[in-house]
């Protein structure tokens, strides 16, 4: 098996992906924690609502809510800026991913540009072998061709070629697709 090569963990472009995938889980981390504290801080006001006020003010608190109108308690107030962060915080984790994306972009070209040599070399052997198997399913065709002009009527030969390859000679085949695909996107393979 052919080894992938890597860039060293001293490289710019993999110290940039590794710091912005511990910032983002970081980001991530620090909103699942406020999250949790709205809502354990929103069950507390709920909890301390039912105990402590009246049905009265239940209802006129309730009544103000349909009508639009905000509580301006310092309860709302803390809730709404609770709120605030985590809004801040979902857009700082997009902003995050965002510079993850570009890191992950960089260090992928730089991996690809430094893996060419291999990938060349792959697309050299798989050539190689989808040319010699046409041509040896060429020769089979010609074989059992061979056979019938010369007057085998009762031919004991099972044909085993891989006809979803196809010939070398039929320019529709999968084998003539192929060396195609090689000559427009890596010419090198032919050399």
């Amino acid at each position: 098996m052919m080894e992938i090569k890597k860039l060293p963990q001293t490289d710019a472009r993999v110290i940039a992906v590794r710091k912005a995938e511990e910032k983002l889980a970081e980001l991530h981390h620090e909103r699942h924690m406020l999250s949790d504290e709205i809502e354990k801080r929103c069950e507390q006001l709920r909890q301390k609502a039912v105990a402590s006020e009246t049905q009265d003010k239940i209802e006129a608190e309730a009544e103000a809510m349909i009508r639009g109108a905000l509580f301006e308690t310092e309860s709302a107030k803390e809730i709404q800026e609770l709120r605030h962060k985590l809004d801040v915080l979902d857009r700082a984790c997009q902003m995050q991913a965002s510079v993850l994306d570009v890191a992950r972009g960089q260090l992928s070209v730089a991996l690809a540009k430094i893996n060419r040599d291999n990938y060349v070399e792959v697309q050299k052997r798989i050539s190689r072998a989808v040319d010699e198997l046409a041509r040896a399913n060429e020769a089979e065709v010609n074989f059992f061709r061979g056979l019938e002009d010369a007057g085998c009527s009762s031919n004991p030969y099972r044909p085993m070629r891989l006809t979803y390859v196809g010939t070398i000679s039929d320019r529709q085949s999968v084998a003539a697709f192929h060396k195609k695909e090689v000559e427009t996107y890596c010419p090198e393979a032919l050399q």
